[in-house]
């Protein structure tokens, strides 16, 4: 065993790295072998797609054309998927995705592994039942500020698994908070964004429990949404080469996952949901 008197900070130093402990590095087999990593995320009338990489933990990747990718629903109905413009696609909408239905994805890679996967869409969509957003007084002619407020309750036809995530257009600091076991509230004394932006809105996430994972897990995909980044494009980043902190892809990594979504405008007004 190493003993060590008191001694100068410099020389334990020296003492420690030249003869208590060597410390070897090993690559891990993650570092060495690729793994099928898969993202996909659906909603109701919405084109349904699977983006499927062959990738190194390190962050390089490989997209996968060589495998077959079928959504199956409720009643067994199985629909083989499409690969064009580096994705599986539903290009002929067999698939309806409908609230409160379970979907089932299988994937067939070509060495003769199989990933399988499942989500249940919520049943109803959350919405605010109170929404504010009232100016402040401007910080310059090129900041604005307001306050915000808002309010919803838990759709009854939900399930537990379910969660309800806010997210706006701009890099604002806005947490919702569980005023009782189904009232949320959410609001900031003071949002600040440039006077020159076309325009300002508040999303309302319905979630079933892999997507609501990814939204509370990461910290830099807040960031991205709310600077207008897409989703879809935020997910595609973490999922397509780089490591996630959690799956529910069986044999695989990655997430697939489904979601409803809500939006108002700063002035109120119901935003609808782009296909």
């Amino acid at each position: 065993m190493c003993k060590i008197k008191i001694i100068s900070s410099y020389t334990l130093l020296v003492l420690l790295l030249m003869s208590c402990t060597r410390v070897i590095e090993e690559t891990a087999p993650w570092e060495l072998e690729a793994f099928p990593v898969v993202y996909s995320i659906i909603t109701p009338d919405s084109v349904i797609c699977v983006h499927l990489t062959s990738a190194f933990a390190g962050g390089k990747k490989q997209e996968i054309k060589d495998a077959r990718v079928c959504i199956i629903e409720e009643d067994d109905n199985s629909t083989e998927l499409t690969w064009q413009d580096s994705v599986f696609q539903d290009l002929h909408g067999a698939v309806r995705v409908e609230r409160g239905k379970t979907y089932k994805l299988k994937i067939e890679l070509s060495d003769g592994i199989e990933l399988t996967a499942e989500t249940t869409v919520p049943n109803e969509v959350a919405v605010f039942s109170e929404f504010s957003f009232i100016p402040l007084k401007a910080i310059s002619s090129y900041q604005l500020s307001a306050y915000f407020t808002s309010k919803w309750t838990i759709p009854t036809a939900n399930t537990a698994s379910d969660n309800y995530i806010i997210l706006p257009s701009w890099n604002w600091e806005i947490n919702a908070i569980k005023t009782s076991d189904v009232d949320y509230e959410a609001n900031s004394t003071r949002l600040i964004y440039p006077s020159d932006a076309p325009e300002y809105y508040i999303s309302l996430y319905t979630t079933d429990i892999w997507l609501s994972r990814f939204l509370i897990n990461k910290t830099y995909q807040a960031n991205a949404l709310t600077n207008g980044s897409d989703i879809i494009s935020v997910i595609a980043t973490e999922f397509s080469g780089l490591l996630p902190n959690f799956s529910n892809i069986e044999n695989g990594v990655g997430m697939f996952g489904s979601y409803l979504l809500h939006v108002r405008d700063l002035e109120g007004n119901i935003i609808k949901q782009s296909k």
